[in-house]
């Protein structure tokens, strides 16, 4: 009897380690869901050629004064007449007057030539300039000029000569320092000749 008691231990204690020893059923694996597409690549644009190197832009230039905004600088107009031909000898004279930028100048000259007893007088004579310059913003000068000269005139009482009358006005553009030569006129009876050139001249 005892010993069929053992037996049945034994087996039962056999039975219960092989339970035991196998394993648990494991759960039903579930796929998983299939993966979405990728979208398509976008076409990758072309890469921006590299910049040239343009050279930095000059430094702007100072802004010029304005015009007619007389500036603190005087201007020399220089009148020189000449006169060649017709017999007589050649002639000379200058006029010059000094006036601000924007400004004028004027020089008003009369002249008579008489014999001590007041016959045969010559004159009156008139020699006349007027200048009004003013400085551009290139740096060239704008130059209104007005003159009267009398050419052919004679220094001796009692002789003979045409005398010729020259009146002007004109504007130019001149530069500092240089000379032009503005009028070339020949005598309505004689074959001497006037030339008027005119300078202006920036004073420092």
């Amino acid at each position: 009897m005892k010993s069929r008691i053992v037996m049945f231990t034994a087996l039962i204690l056999v039975a219960s380690h092989a339970l035991a020893q196998t394993p648990a059923p494991r759960p039903p694996v579930v796929p998983a869901p299939p993966a979405a597409p990728a979208p398509p690549a976008r076409p990758q644009a072309a890469p921006a050629p590299p910049a040239a190197n343009a050279p930095a832009p000059p430094p702007a230039p100072p802004a010029p004064a304005p015009l007619g905004s007389r500036q603190p600088i005087n201007i020399k107009v220089e009148v020189t007449f000449s006169e060649e031909g017709g017999g007589a000898a050649p002639l000379r004279k200058i006029v010059s007057t000094v006036a601000g930028d924007g400004f004028s100048g004027s020089v008003r000259e009369m002249a008579t030539l008489a014999t001590p007893n007041g016959s045969n007088a010559i004159g009156p004579t008139a020699l006349n300039v007027d200048a009004s310059p003013v400085i551009l913003s290139n740096g060239k000068l704008r130059v209104a000029l007005n003159f009267q000269y009398s050419a052919g005139q004679s220094t001796t009482p009692g002789e003979a000569r045409a005398r010729t009358d020259i009146r002007q006005s004109l504007v130019l553009v001149l530069e500092s320092g240089k000379s032009l030569k503005v009028t070339e006129a020949t005598d309505p009876l004689s074959d001497r000749k006037v030339n008027v050139e005119v300078t202006a001249t920036i004073l420092k």
